[in-house]
């Protein structure tokens, strides 16, 4: 049996639907309030007996924060994708998020070590990584303590912490860190929100480039690792680095809406993340903006995946195919409305 966290979400919804068509038995942990609705409708995008394959799913409401409840539910597993973690660049999650990501991590690895579960694949993220030095990005570029990092960057750094404690205690684990990645599902939240952004004929881009991989290939390498019994490593996920003018022109037109035509300064982004600091804090809900994506968008980040195209001599999905793709997954869930 495996055993999936995060099933409800971008990465463990394509993940979880992999795993099915192989044959696999999966069992899915979620929280109580979590809608599983969300992984049939990704399971439609792509399977037309997505309703027979989602009724395979042995769905089972815990409290990743609660030992006992995650090492009962962790029994009889013979491997674990955790997927889960909470995501928020909201000032205000920071301590929630740091408290959350690292302690349901610390509990699934221990549980592995002590039910004897024999192989553990964590998804990380490309934000634990020392983006400060010149040229791209890769698995080379270890943790550096900055004040850029986000504190989801630093709730991931601390996750994969308590992953190599388990590795160093025997437990058998790979870890991948995925760029921006780009799939369909809930078009309100997540990167899928990129797509519904799109959509709406945004005026203004930013000058920030980034990296983008394909949550398909996210699911397939995480699935092959695991198969050809590579751990103890990690492994940097990215297709291509577009700029994010680029993207959003691209993802506009598949979209049949109007493409961004207004460089929208720093200093006027600098002004509008202030705005929305103050507005969430004086009215409450999330702002739109936060320091730390206000940022990001202006970064002029790349990153190279070479280490898993040799290790598995994999090919990447093209950016452009996935945006293709995805849109058109867009523009028919907006049609059926």
């Amino acid at each position: 049996m495996i055993l999936v966290t995060g099933a409800t979400g971008l990465v463990g919804s394509h993940l979880v639907l992999n795993l099915l068509q192989k044959g696999k038995e999966v069992k899915a942990l979620k929280r109580s309030s979590s809608d599983i609705s969300k992984t049939l409708k990704v399971f439609s995008y792509y399977a037309e007996n997505a309703q027979e394959l989602f009724d395979k799913i042995t769905w089972v409401d815990v409290n990743l924060m609660d030992v006992d409840d995650v090492m009962e539910s962790t029994a009889g597993a013979q491997e674990i994708y955790h997927c889960a973690a909470m995501v928020s660049f909201a000032p205000r999650d920071k301590k929630k998020l740091l408290k959350y990501n690292s302690g349901i991590t610390a509990n699934l690895v221990n549980a592995a070590l002590t039910n004897n579960i024999s192989k553990f694949c964590f998804v990380s993220s490309v934000s634990v990584l020392d983006r400060s030095s010149e040229g791209p990005t890769s698995e080379k570029d270890f943790w550096k303590d900055d004040p850029s990092v986000s504190s989801y960057g630093i709730s991931k750094y601390l996750s994969e912490m308590e992953v190599w404690r388990g590795v160093e205690e025997g437990l058998n684990a790979t870890i991948v860190n995925p760029s921006l990645i780009l799939g369909p599902g809930d078009w309100s939240s997540s990167s899928s929100v990129l797509f519904n952004t799109a959509a709406k004929g945004m005026p203004f881009y930013s000058s920030g480039t980034n990296g983008f991989v394909d949550v398909r290939d996210v699911a397939n390498i995480m699935i092959e690792l695991m198969e050809k019994n590579i751990f103890g490593k990690r492994f940097l996920l990215n297709s291509e680095n577009w700029p994010f003018k680029k993207f959003f022109t691209n993802a506009a037109l598949a979209l049949d809406a109007k493409p961004p035509h207004i460089n929208m300064p720093q200093s006027l982004s600098n002004f509008y993340w202030r705005f929305e600091w103050l507005r969430s804090l004086l009215f409450g809900g999330q702002p739109k903006v936060t320091k730390e994506t206000a940022q990001s968008a202006y970064a002029l980040t790349e990153y190279n995946s070479d280490k898993v195209r040799e290790e598995l001599g994999y090919s990447f999905i093209p950016v452009e195919k996935s945006i293709g793709e995805f849109s058109a997954l867009y523009k028919n869930d907006q049609n059926q409305k």
